[in-house]
């Protein structure tokens, strides 16, 4: 799935310090305490409540995750004192209001030498989609999101070690760069 390959591209270690930037209800959080242990640190940030009252008491009051953080905040106006190691987000960036910022505040939360990881919705390019190119169209009015953005050039352009997966026909992607020690 677009969430496991994001995950394997991102080789996450126990004691890691992760942001999850607009983790509703928490679905990756199995996938990342799996790989981070007991000893690292998941922030999973969210405008909505709702969703991290929900991934609250699914993973930190359900299954006793006491090593999850959860905060309610605009992620183009999100700020942290400490940098993390990885910084994800999956599904966010084509339904964020103003993604570029977002995606700065994102890259400034990430210490040098961490990972960004992105997979999202995107345009098929594919030449066997394009007979069912309102696939994509209709993707974009049902759940409000913009697959046209293209996110992964400005990752490509930001950082080191980019890598690029097209997953699902070419509808989703999942992309990491490394932030350079030296910017």
């Amino acid at each position: 799935t677009m969430r496991t390959t994001l995950i394997e591209m991102l080789d996450l270690k126990p004691g890691m310090r992760v942001l999850d930037v607009a983790c509703g209800a928490g679905a990756n959080f199995p996938y990342i305490i799996e790989k981070i242990g007991p000893t690292g640190t998941l922030v999973g940030t969210d405008y909505s409540q709702d969703m991290l009252d929900s991934a609250h008491r699914q993973f930190v009051v359900d299954r006793g995750w006491d090593n999850i953080k959860l905060v309610q905040n605009d992620a183009a106006e999100m700020k942290f004192a400490e940098p993390f190691d990885v910084v994800i987000c999956t599904l966010g960036l084509a339904v964020i209001p103003r993604h570029e910022m977002a995606m700065e505040r994102a890259w400034e939360a990430l210490k040098p030498g961490g990972v960004f990881g992105i997979a999202d919705l995107k345009e098929s390019d594919r030449w066997y989609t394009l007979p069912i190119r309102f696939v994509s169209d209709l993707m974009d009015v049902f759940i409000i999101a913009d697959s046209t953005r293209k996110t992964w050039p400005w990752l490509e352009q930001h950082g080191e070690d980019f890598a690029f997966r097209d997953l699902f026909h070419g509808y989703l992607f999942a992309a990491t760069a490394k932030k350079p020690v030296t910017e």
